[in-house]
Order: structure tokens, then sequence, then C-alpha cells
């Protein structure tokens, strides 16, 4: 869920505001050439948006790219980029909720659900009608954090749909901060049963600048430049902003928790799988991803030590592992030449 915010003074918050909006005219932070904006509406009704573009020279795949809680597809420019650099189009969509999609509530801050399976849904709907490619070539599935979680409903419920996929830090379960899980659990069940579903969990809120944002006490990100350029499209478009989650929100995530944890669920997925994890992570549970890749067909575990929650979003000395590491493992995975992968493939310091 969104991390806390640390206080500066309003001169420093300022100064700091105006640097995450220089950081938007960077290269690697604008749209791609040849980006493109669409949208469709779900089956519930909701439009959603999503963005997409091709490589100029030959193409080796597609990539559905699944952004992580509050992110909006903007802030996966620069990935973008690296992909369509390896050669892979690359399709992001903007669940319904966040980023440039429809929200649910009034206060269109509010992360509300009304099941995972809808936002699976969706990402069906997008790769079957919207996503389209050349003829034979494969399709992969990419997302960090939440993106991972609902990527995972993806693979279990539409095992047809993707060739392969790479996850950084799926919240397969995740951390509740100060409070233990059962007490979360407990009230915000309680809550939703009361009529406080639309309401804020505990300690959630509409969304703020954090001036903050990637320093050493970011639990997301250790890149201080991307960390602010995610904050940054905010502020250009506040249309953009998504805030923290509702009790029910986080209510149906840990039921979907409980389902992806749930015996038999993950030793039916059958797609190969890369996971990205980072030992100390304060967001997502680390150990739910090394536990939930022993039980794959299929899987490989990138272990990163000394990093952040966000590995597409963090400092150059982790993310050009990681990215490198997903490219090849997608190029190792095109039709016809896909393998059971490795348990583990090792720890990066």
């Amino acid at each position: 869920m969104p991390a806390g915010c640390g206080r500066s003074k309003p001169s420093e918050s300022a100064a700091v505001h105006n640097d995450a909006l220089s950081l938007l005219t960077e290269t690697r932070f604008q749209p791609p050439s040849g980006w493109r904006w669409g949208a469709f509406r779900n089956a519930d009704g909701a439009r959603l948006r999503y963005g997409w573009a091709e490589p100029p020279d030959q193409q080796r795949g597609v990539v559905v790219f699944l952004p992580g809680f509050q992110a909006t597809a903007e802030a996966v420019f620069e990935t973008s980029r690296n992909l369509l650099d390896a050669g892979y189009a690359v399709w992001v969509l903007d669940r319904r909720g966040q980023g440039g999609s429809d929200r649910w509530l009034d206060n269109r801050q509010k992360s509300y659900s009304i099941g995972v399976e809808h936002d699976v849904h969706d990402v069906e709907i997008f790769a079957h009608a919207i996503v389209h490619g050349r003829a034979g070539e494969p399709r992969f599935l990419a997302g960090e954090s939440l993106g991972g979680h609902i990527g995972f409903r993806v693979l279990h419920d539409k095992p047809d749909l993707f060739q392969a996929a790479a996850f950084s830090s799926p919240s397969i379960a995740f951390h509740t901060g100060a409070f233990p899980e059962w007490l979360v659990r407990m009230v915000t069940g309680t809550s939703v049963a009361l009529g406080f579903g639309k309401a804020y969990a505990v300690g959630e809120h509409d969304w703020h600048f954090d001036p903050n944002a990637g320093n050493p006490d970011d639990p997301v990100k250790d890149d201080r430049n991307r960390a602010l350029m995610s904050q940054a499209w905010f502020l250009k478009d506040p249309a953009l902003i998504a805030g923290g989650a509702t009790n029910t929100f986080v209510t149906e995530l840990f039921r979907s928790s409980a389902l992806e944890q749930s015996p038999g669920w993950l030793e039916s997925i059958k797609t190969p799988v890369l996971i990205g994890e980072v030992e100390d992570d304060q967001i997502a549970d680390a150990s739910a991803m090394v536990r939930a890749c022993a039980r794959l067909a299929g899987c490989q575990l990138m272990a990163f030590n000394g990093t952040r929650h966000a590995l597409f979003g963090d400092a150059d000395s982790t993310r050009s592992i990681w990215i490198a590491a997903l490219i090849a493992y997608f190029d190792s995975r095109q039709i016809g030449s896909a393998t059971p992968g490795e348990r583990r493939a090792g720890t990066t310091h």
C-alpha cells in the first residue's frame, strides 16, 4: 500500500516539487517514439486507458505490462523504451481505479475493488480484443507489485494468453506495516460489514506530494529521480492521481492473496515465470514469492539484496540487471523454444 510521506520544510517541498516536474523533460521519461493512447470499455462499462508502441525494426514479440498500485502508464515510459529497444512491442494497461482509467467512487483517489477477478477479465479483454501484433509472434506478460498479483491470477484463469511472464516483487502476500495482519483483516472486514467499505482503511488517505521519495527511508524505490518522476506525473496531470486503499480494496486483496496461496492453486499454473524479489521487501512478502516459485511448474527466481520494492524504478545498479534478465528471459521463451526454468537464478547484491 502507499508508503508514508516524510516531513520537510515548505520551502524545501516547493523546490523539490519543481525539481520533480523538470525530470519529465528528460528523454527517458517521455513517451517513446510512436507512442499512442487508446481506451476501451470493460464488461462493467468502465473506460480503461492504455498506451502502446511498436519497435521500428524487427519485432520479437509483444509485452503486456501491468503497473503497480497507484502507478500510471506514464511511469512505465522508461521501461517501455527498454523493451522497444530490445525489439518488443509494448502495451501498458491502466487498471480501473488508477492512471487514465475510470475510477470507482466520487472521490476519484480512493482505491476500491469488487474483486480481483474483474481486473483479470479486463486483461483478458485487453489481450484478446485490443492488443495486436504480427501473426504467430509470442505474447508475454510483465508487471510489478499489484500488477504481478493480478498477473498470477491471469496466468491461472487464462492459461493460453501468454507464452511467459516476468514479475517484479509480485504482491502475492503483503506486509501490513505497524499492525499485525490478523488485526488489519479484522478491522477492514468489520468496517466493510458495517457499511464502511468505501472509507479509507486505517492509515490510508488522499495522495500528497512526498519530497523525500527515493531517499534512504523510502521503502518503494531507491532511485531519487525515478521516485520523483512517478510523482511528477500526478503534479502535471491531477486527473492521474490515485490515493490510498479503502477497506473494501484491502479486504478483496486479502481474499485474492489467500486464493493465490491456497493448496494446488499455484501448481496449476504451467506458464513459465520469472520472479524478481527483494529479500528485505517492506511492501510485498518476499518469503511468499520464494514459496510460490518453488510451487510453480516452471519458475526462475532472482533475489536482490540491498535495494527496494520496485525493481523497475530502482537505481541503475539493480534495475539494469533486472531489465537485462527480463529481456533475456523473454528472448529464450520464443515460440518453440520454451523450457521449464530453474527454481532459483541466484542472488544479486
